[in-house]
């Protein structure tokens, strides 16, 4: 009867181990599954952001892949289906909202989408600021706040002639004195943009 005893608390406390074991390996596989929503929101598709979109169909077989900068107001333009709302999507998303635009308008029955990001999300700052160099890009950014991020101006700085360039080539004046004063002049600043700040001559 005592070896019997033994027998059933061994196998008692045995079976409370694995209980215990199981529960645990339940909640580790609860906050592994809980882990790429972080991911999914770092990958968030910005204004200023430059993709390339591949439509596979017999039709635009051969063809290059569409290749555009999220404009200001957040969308991009594509044959037969106009705007499309891109900023704030991941990738996957905006493949699917494309995909079922075109569904939408009867154009395909049978289309693949392939979304991917060229951006490297950075911007430039360099000229006559206390830290010139290249930051990286975390979106709602304008060029006075650019400047600051780059330590402010120095004390040689002619603050009312900064220039900014586009990754298309084109380039903008900004009085950044009047911008500090009133926020409308205040240009964006876009991923892969380039801000000089000249020397002021006494």
């Amino acid at each position: 009867m005592k070896r019997h005893s033994i027998l059933a608390q061994w196998m008692a406390g045995w079976g409370l181990a694995c209980l215990v074991f199981l529960a645990l390996g339940g909640l580790q596989t609860r906050v592994t599954a809980s882990e790429p929503t972080n991911t999914v929101s770092s990958q968030l598709l910005q204004v200023g952001d430059i993709i390339k979109i591949s439509l596979e169909h017999p039709e635009w077989r051969g063809k290059p892949p569409f290749e555009q900068r999220i404009k200001e107001d957040g969308t991009i333009t594509l044959p037969y289906i106009n705007k499309v709302q891109a900023a704030r999507k991941t990738p996957s998303q905006l493949e699917n909202e494309i995909r079922t635009a075109y569904l939408e308008q009867k154009y395909y029955k049978h289309l693949s989408v392939i979304v991917m990001s060229t951006e490297n999300r950075f911007f430039f700052v360099y000229g006559f600021v206390k830290l010139p160099g290249r930051y990286p890009y975390v979106g709602d950014l304008t060029v006075t706040r650019a400047i600051a991020t780059a330590g402010g101006f120095t004390e040689f700085s002619k603050k009312d002639s900064v220039t900014i360039s586009r990754q298309d080539g084109s380039t903008e004046k900004v009085d950044c004195e009047k911008a500090e004063k009133n926020p409308a002049l205040d240009l964006p600043v876009f991923p892969g943009d380039t801000i000089n700040v000249p020397r002021r001559w006494l």
